[in-house]
């Protein structure tokens, strides 16, 4: 049987087509896409002029917003200390201490009338605090001007639904105004000495080595809404 020319080609033209198809390797199947959702961001820290109404701290109170910590309580509980630092109230600062605290501040409140207070600032508060509400414990500063501004360093710890406040290691080292604290690390705030330095004459100046440190520490700072004393603003001092 003869096969026209143009039936060869095409069987021709088929058979190429078959072979170049059989060696041909599969393609790789693309990796798979990483599909998992991004972290969320970062909580917004407390704004801190909300909290103003609720505690009403003295006018020499002074807490910048860039030093607010996310963890709302905690926020309240410094603006309480401070504000019982500025208003030399031993009766208001003794519930907001740890133990240690409260067993220094009992041995010195009695020198607290020979001391003017002019200004109390926050001005260091821990980064972690700043970021998370999740932190059980945070570093913070405040400077307070008598004669001149020098700084206390504490340690805030949650213990159920509030916190306390341990007094640390604070350099005796004064600057003429509580803002001229401002833009420090935490170990420039930190020193050799106990406590507030002796013109201050208020809190913590005594010898610590012989108080002991109980297994419990009680809250202070509730998370219900506090009264407080008459409102005052902000100042800088």
């Amino acid at each position: 049987m003869q096969i026209s020319g143009a039936v060869a080609l095409g069987l021709a033209s088929v058979l190429v087509l078959s072979g170049s198809g059989c060696g041909k390797k599969k393609e790789a199947p693309p990796a798979p896409v990483n599909r998992e959702p991004p972290p969320p961001p970062a909580p917004d820290p407390v704004i801190i002029s909300s909290i103003m109404g609720q505690v009403h701290p003295d006018a020499r109170v002074n807490f910048a917003q860039e030093h607010a910590p996310v963890d709302r309580d905690l926020a309240i509980g410094m603006l309480r200390l401070c504000d019982a630092l500025a208003r030399k109230d031993a009766d208001a600062l003794r519930p907001l201490l740890d133990p240690i605290g409260k067993t220094a501040l009992a041995q010195v409140e009695q020198d607290w009338g020979n001391t003017e207070i002019e200004a109390v600032r926050v001005v260091y508060t821990d980064a972690g605090a700043k970021s998370s509400g999740d932190v059980e414990s945070a570093p913070f500063v405040t400077a307070v001007k008598a004669t001149d501004a020098i700084v206390l360093v504490w340690t805030a710890k949650r213990f159920g639904e509030g916190w306390v406040f341990s007094p640390g290691v604070s350099t005796p080292e004064t600057k003429p105004l509580v803002t001229d604290w401002d833009g420090k690390s935490l170990s420039d705030y930190m020193g050799g000495a106990f406590g507030l330095p002796p013109e201050i004459e208020a809190l913590l100046t005594s010898d610590t080595s012989n108080i002991p440190v109980p297994s419990e520490v009680p809250p202070s700072v509730p998370s219900t809404p506090g009264g407080g004393a008459p409102p005052g603003g902000p100042a800088g001092g």
